[in-house]
């Protein structure tokens, strides 16, 4: 077979893809029919994912290093109505104090203790605290729901 036939033959094949009368097109068109999804419905998901990344984008770049960031590093139920927990809070600037609201919950997940911690300005960027924290329910968990800088 001639070099030119056989390319003739291939191109065809690409072309149509496997599919060799009219009949089998027609077939085929009417088993996959094209997308009902029309320009203005494309437009919008465009606009739609546009936003979804610029709103990613802007989340990573000013959310993920807040200005207080506040952890319990450990905590010990001392009895059924206290917890104590060392709090590490990191401040960019300790020139600056900051508050962080602490809260316990009891093993069904009831809040039954919370405390308002202010730490002061000054020391170092990380700062220890010690916490004892009063409850009316015997506490197994400790942490930090929020912190934020004090104007």
């Amino acid at each position: 077979m001639p070099p030119q036939t056989l390319a003739r033959l291939i191109g065809r094949w690409w072309k149509n893809r496997g599919v060799t009368s009219t009949s089998d097109a027609e077939r085929i068109r009417r088993r996959y029919p094209p997308t009902t999804m029309g320009w203005p419905l494309r437009i919008a998901l465009g606009l739609v994912i546009a936003a979804a990344l610029v709103w990613t984008v802007w989340t990573a770049a000013y959310k993920a290093d807040p200005p207080v960031l506040g952890q319990i590093d450990s905590y010990l139920v001392t009895s059924d109505t206290d917890v104590t927990g060392r709090l590490t809070v990191q401040r960019p600037d300790p020139s600056l104090a900051a508050r962080c609201l602490v809260v316990v919950q009891a093993e069904t997940f009831d809040r039954v203790g919370e405390k308002v911690v202010v730490i002061p300005p000054g020391g170092e960027r990380l700062t220890r605290v010690e916490v004892s924290v009063r409850t009316f329910k015997r506490a197994t968990s400790m942490s930090v729901e929020s912190c934020s800088p004090l104007a």
